[in-house]
């Protein structure tokens, strides 16, 4: 039938002359024959096919002019589009590349940063201890009102010096200062040191400045070289 057709043409008719069951139905031939014997039957017909010529309607050369030219256009936007693909494979593959030297490269950054923070760390600690011997000679530290330690420090180094024997011995000499009119206001207490580091370090320098602290001088070298001598003893 089908060699029939390349030599007479098909034709189409509203009159039916056959009925042909496709279907659910078990013993239809689709049903009965498996792919594979379908698949080979076609191969069989396309070979037969091929071993002749073929009469082809009028209109057929310029469809199949049309349709080969467009598999060669296909076929060459497919090697465009492969090659193009072969491209973004090597640009992503040295994009990756450079992804792991950018990591390895902050990696040392972070490396540097944290050898950098144990630095600054360092740096705080000695800017403390010096901060920390300033404030005990009643020197000037421009930040202590912003740092909670060191406006601590400064109390605590007004505490012991308001509270030393050498301080509480000149007590009279300032009581009788103020009598004369030479001291100011009341005797410095616990009690009476103001909230703010920056005051603090200035009575800590009034303290130290003060004719009461600095004539008590050889009484606090005498009483350190006494608790050496009896620690020497002692030991």
């Amino acid at each position: 039938m089908t060699r029939a057709a390349t030599l007479r043409g098909v034709a189409t008719t509203p009159e039916v002359t056959a009925i042909y069951r496709w279907g659910a139905a078990s013993d239809v031939s689709v049903n009965i024959h498996s792919s594979e014997e379908w698949r080979a039957d076609e191969a069989t017909v396309r070979g037969k096919l091929d071993a002749n010529p073929i009469l082809l309607p009028a209109g057929s050369a310029s469809r199949i002019a049309n349709l080969i030219g467009d598999a060669h256009q296909r076929t060459a936007e497919l090697a465009r589009l492969q090659q193009y693909a072969r491209g973004l494979e090597e640009h992503v593959g040295g994009l990756e590349g450079h992804v792991g030297g950018l990591e390895g490269h902050v990696s040392g950054l972070e490396e540097h940063v944290g050898r950098l923070e144990d630095y600054v760390g360092e740096l705080n600690k000695r800017i403390y201890y010096l901060a920390d011997q300033v404030i005990e000679f009643g020197g000037s530290v421009p930040w202590i009102g912003d740092d909670t330690h060191l406006t601590h420090k400064a109390r605590d180094v007004l505490v012991r010096h308001i509270t030393s024997g050498s301080w509480r011995l000149t007590r009279p000499l300032r009581a009788a200062m103020r009598l004369l009119g030479k001291g100011r206001g009341g005797d410095l207490t616990v009690d009476t040191i103001p909230d703010s580091g920056a005051d603090r370090l200035h009575l800590v320098g009034q303290v130290r400045r003060s004719t009461s602290w600095k004539i008590t001088i050889p009484v606090r070298v005498s009483a350190r070289l006494a608790r050496r001598i009896k620690a020497k003893i002692f030991r």
